[in-house]
């Protein structure tokens, strides 16, 4: 079977007050010519971009890789999954957006995610495993 890779979504629902806040802020250090706390801002504005970017969620046979540079790879067999529902948890997660789905698997486990393609994501899972409960909102 192909390997798939679905990148995140990115929501302007979190990147637009990231925005007003930086710009604000960066806009105020310029006037002050505070130019290492500037510095200091775009290394910040660089690495949210970096982690969103490279935020991905990977189906390769039977297991779902959930990666994204600040934390350890997810690894998921995705014959453990036992649901997926949509969700707009703000909670921390490897997700871009707050257009999320929550896959619970294991005995207890859960992990947020936002794949931009979500309607081919989870149709891949289905195809994978058809017993899967997903809970979609009306």
């Amino acid at each position: 079977m192909a390997t798939t890779t679905y990148p995140t979504k990115i929501g302007i629902e979190l990147i637009l007050p990231l925005i007003v806040v930086f710009g604000i802020s960066s806009a105020l250090l310029i006037y002050h010519e505070a130019w290492i706390g500037l510095i200091i801002n775009m290394t910040a504005i660089v690495g949210i971009c970096y982690v969103c970017i490279h935020t991905t969620y990977t189906i390769e046979e039977n297991v779902l890789a959930i990666k994204s540079p600040l934390i350890m790879p997810i690894i998921i067999d995705i014959q453990s999954i036992q649901r997926v529902q949509e969700s707009r948890d703000p909670l921390s997660s490897p997700a871009g957006s707050l257009d999320r789905l929550e896959i619970i698997y294991g005995e207890t486990d859960r992990v947020l995610i936002s794949p931009k393609c979500k309607k081919e994501f989870l149709q891949q899972l289905r195809a994978l495993k058809p017993e899967i409960d997903i809970v979609l909102r009306k």
